[in-house]
């Protein structure tokens, strides 16, 4: 049988997630388990987390010209199952697993729920894991989307390192938002750049 790696695994696993792959309110639903990449490779499908506290929204913003560089926290958590497996080589695999992250940031514009999917190629087991990761994510507010794709890597101490770029819409119609994303457990600082412009090459 085929051992499965838990993305975002808490002690009680967005990433982002989180990032890739966050808001100030909870994920509204159950979660399967929340945080940065864990130590288990068997998902509990019943598996619950605590509610998401809420986030006090850090300095303003620092604007030069038309671009504005952001501050924030994102709390992640898993919200389905996706597809997991080893291959032939101990190399555990995952895809499509649905997240939720709340992002809380210093500009409202990158403030809201966000869904994403998450992807992830694991070396190691228990407590010694390496990853890498990716996946899609659309962050929604008031004043419109953003939407785009994040990659990331999962250092010693399951630590996550992110980045996304997203492109606008709706009121954010021709504005880039890029963001680094680091932490683990579900747990994340964010500084980000908005500006005017358009997606660099094979972002």
């Amino acid at each position: 049988m085929a051992r499965r790696f838990q993305p975002f695994h808490a002690p009680c696993t967005l990433t982002l997630a989180a990032l890739l792959a966050a808001c100030t309110a909870a994920p509204s639903t159950p979660v399967a388990s929340s945080s940065s990449l864990g130590p288990s490779r068997v998902p509990s499908a019943t598996e619950t987390v605590s509610a998401v506290p809420s986030v006090t929204a850090p300095p303003t913003p620092f604007v030069v010209g038309s671009a504005t560089m952001v501050t924030g926290t994102f709390r992640c958590a898993q919200t389905g199952t996706g597809t997991s497996w080893d291959d032939e080589r101990g190399v555990g695999h995952g895809r499509d697993i649905p997240m939720a992250c709340d992002e809380t940031a210093n500009d409202p514009r990158v403030s809201g729920r966000e869904e994403l999917t998450f992807n992830y190629d694991a070396f190691g087991d228990g407590g010694r894991i390496l990853a890498v990761q990716w996946g899609t994510g659309r962050l929604e507010n008031d004043g419109g989307a953003w939407q785009g794709r994040w990659t990331g890597v999962i250092f010693p101490g399951l630590r996550d390192d992110i980045t996304l770029w997203y492109a606008g819409s709706g009121t954010y119609q021709g504005l880039i938002y890029y963001a680094h994303v680091t932490g683990s457990v579900g747990s994340y600082t964010v500084e980000g750049l908005i500006f005017e412009g358009s997606l660099p090459p094979g972002s």
